[in-house]
């Protein structure tokens, strides 16, 4: 690979790994509002959405930090 490309992966590599954080964030504050959530609503149907939406935000971000130790496997092996 050469280094034009290698940097370019690079610059991705870094922009993704912003975005994760971003990603965790918002995971981290879901989570504690359901967490936070009165026990009577957590079996609701918002209760329900909001936990279902930290389990699609931690299989996001789980996807992501994959793709960004892909990358990093693809310039640490060039």
């Amino acid at each position: 690979m050469n280094k034009i490309r290698k940097g370019e992966l690079m610059s991705i590599v870094s922009e993704l790994e912003t975005l994760r954080d971003r990603l965790e964030r918002v995971r981290d504050d879901e989570s504690e509002a359901y967490d936070n959530m009165p026990e009577n609503l957590l079996y609701s149907e918002r209760g329900e959405q909001m936990s279902e939406n930290v389990d699609n935000l931690d299989e996001a971000y789980d996807s992501l930090d994959e793709l960004i130790s892909n990358l990093q496997d693809v310039i640490d092996n060039n």
